[in-house]
């Protein structure tokens, strides 16, 4: 009897401290994203940040786009088990676009996003390791992000600023109009 006592009592502290690691490691609920994102963002720049965009991936992968001041901000989150999230990283540049290759669950997926000034863009066209892809805005806004599934054996990992281009809704190439400057997911 003693002995199944002890037994029970170190089950429910392995638990109590797996439990605790993981709910300190995956801290965000999946349904308050955004607000975590303005809280990571917040931390670093202060409160001067715009609308969030988001896409997740594979229901894994969860990437958002915002502004703080003149930089794009990137903020990554991954989903854990029970619904939860944790804080996977953040990038930021004065760019005007971003862009990269992710890879979840062995598919890769080009991520494009950042500013569109006027709503102007409606389609970017870019290529990848000379493959031709092309992304049509599904939600055109201030700030966009998109995504669109790549060739697995893709060895390229961002986009060539050069090879871009962006149409208007009337298919009219304003690449132009843009600076292409950009930087990684």
């Amino acid at each position: 009897m003693k002995k199944k006592s002890i037994i029970v009592i170190v089950v429910i502290c392995i638990l109590a401290i797996v439990s605790t690691v993981y709910l300190n490691e995956y801290s965000i609920k999946s349904d308050m994203d955004v607000m975590a994102v303005y809280r990571i963002v917040d931390a670093k720049f202060g409160s001067e940040r715009g609308n969030v965009v988001g896409v997740g991936l594979e229901e894994k992968e969860y990437i958002y786009l915002t502004t703080a001041g003149d930089d794009l901000v990137v903020v990554h989150l991954q989903r854990g088990p029970f619904e939860r999230m944790k804080f996977n990283g953040m990038s930021y540049s004065d760019s005007t676009f971003c862009n990269g290759v992710v890879e979840v669950k062995e598919e890769k997926y080009i991520v494009v996003g950042g500013r569109n000034t006027n709503n102007c863009i409606a389609k970017i066209e870019f290529s990848l390791d000379s493959t031709p892809y092309e992304i049509e805005l599904k939600n055109p806004g201030e700030l966009f992000l998109e995504y669109i599934k790549i060739d697995a054996n893709t060895e390229d990992n961002h986009i060539v600023p050069g090879s871009m281009k962006f149409f208007n809704s009337m298919g009219e190439d304003i690449t132009s109009q843009y600076n292409l400057g950009s930087f990684g997911i």
